[in-house]
């Protein structure tokens, strides 16, 4: 089981680099490495960095439609192109 864990986490980094290749843009770059990760069975959000370290933007997200929708509810926004503050993180208890 292992091995084939293995197997599937290398042919997945194997795809993602040959997607890089090919990529024009950040986004083609982000739905890539998110297509990767999701087809091992993961689930992922990536956020950028803007340039002074203040505000993260969600630039990538696997989770299913129908929750994303929920949430743009809640937010009055797209997720996609949503920045919140580092102070509005609480990443300790």
């Amino acid at each position: 089981m292992r091995s084939a864990m293995t197997r599937n986490l290398l042919l997945a980094i194997s795809r993602v680099s040959q997607s890089f290749q090919c990529a024009r843009t950040a986004d083609d770059f982000y739905r890539a490495v998110g297509r990767e990760i999701k087809s091992l069975g993961g689930m992922v959000t990536l956020l950028t960095v803007n340039q002074d370290h203040s505000l993260l933007t969600v630039a990538y997200t696997s989770y299913e439609l129908k929750l994303i929708r929920e949430i743009e509810k809640l937010i009055g926004a797209s997720a996609t192109g949503y920045s919140f503050g580092f102070a509005q993180l609480h990443l300790c208890p």
